[in-house]
This record gives structure tokens, C-alpha cells and sequence, in this order.
């Protein structure tokens, strides 16, 4: 059985959780549409009410005032799950930060986790994917296991990802300049 002693560090999971700019509200990868948007309608929406306000119809003033807190429910709509997401990732780092000891042994057969007092025991059958990159493996199962590269020596994540490789059915081995 091959046992790697992790050495977590907070920042070196910080860095895999947050690369790509994807804990950004505001003009992140996936809000940058609709920041675009709401700073259009924020700068010209002042203009708009000073314009509408002295007309006779309101009609105007009532549709340019919908379509702005539209504009603005859009963006709170994409931007919701990059807050609650950040938040669970907060969470789940301060519970690293607390940790005290962490081991994977793994053999043919199964893989054990020990974090503190926290032992998980699972067979390699059970991991539904994993990914490998070169800075970390996640295994995806009812429980997720993040191993950071930089928490074991080179040697032990090169033997650790030929071991994922020929014992998970769904692998995905990603390049550096690649996006997840």
C-alpha cells in the first residue's frame, strides 16, 4: 500500500479553486455580459429619468424603469451562484485551514483518506471521474477528494495520476492552457 502525507496549504487550493477570474461578480467569465450591460444602464438611466420625468405620458418613464431593473435582476441572476459558490469555498477552506493531518493510502483495489480524525475508505470503482492537471487530481464521487500537486513530492503525484488513470474509467487529463 502507498501512503503520501499531504502537506495542505490553503493558498495552493485558493489558487486551484480561483483560477481564470471565476470568483469575479463583476466582469468575470461568466458575468462579463451582463456587467457590461448594468454599467450601460446605470450611466444612462440617470439621463433617461431626467428626460421621461417632465413628459405627459409616464409610459415611458414606466417601461425605461422596468427595463432597468430588469437589466439589473439579469445580472443579480448570473451573479448569484458565483456568491453562494464563493461562499461554500470560504467555508470549505476554513475547515482546511483547521486541519491538522492529512494522508491518502492507496493500493490496487482502494484508496483511504484520513483528514484529523475523518477516515473515508472507497474503491477505485466507486470514483465516478476524476481530473488531472498538472497542478492537481479531483476525484469526483459522493465525496470529492481535491489533492493538490504542490502537498506531495513529484514522484508521488506522477505514481498517484498513473494510478488514477488506469484505475478510473472516466479520466480527464487536462493541459495547463486549457479551461475547465
Amino acid at each position: 500500500m502507498t501512503e503520501i502525507r499531504l502537506k495542505i496549504e490553503v493558498n495552493d487550493i485558493q489558487e486551484i479553486y480561483f483560477r481564470n477570474d471565476k470568483q469575479k461578480y463583476f466582469f468575470g467569465p461568466t458575468t462579463r455580459r451582463q456587467s457590461f450591460y448594468l454599467l450601460f444602464a446605470i450611466l444612462i438611466f440617470p439621463f433617461f429619468v431626467i428626460k421621461t420625468i417632465g413628459m405627459e405620458d409616464d409610459l415611458y418613464f414606466i417601461a425605461g424603469g422596468m427595463l432597468f431593473f430588469w437589466v439589473i435582476y439579469d445580472f443579480w441572476r448570473v451573479a448569484s451562484p458565483i456568491i453562494k459558490w464563493k461562499k461554500s469555498v470560504y467555508t470549505f477552506l476554513e475547515k482546511v485551514k483547521k486541519t491538522k493531518v492529512a494522508m491518502l493510502s492507496y493500493n490496487d483495489i482502494f484508496f483511504v483518506h484520513v483528514q484529523d480524525s475523518e477516515q473515508t475508505k472507497q474503491n477505485w470503482t466507486v470514483i465516478d471521474r476524476a481530473v488531472i492537471m498538472e497542478d492537481y487530481i479531483w476525484l469526483f464521487s459522493n465525496t470529492n477528494f481535491l489533492l493538490p500537486a504542490k502537498s506531495m513530492t513529484k514522484t508521488e503525484f506522477d505514481n498517484l495520476s498513473i494510478t488514477v488513470m488506469n484505475k478510473v474509467k472516466n479520466v480527464e487529463k487536462v493541459l495547463s492552457s486549457e479551461v475547465i
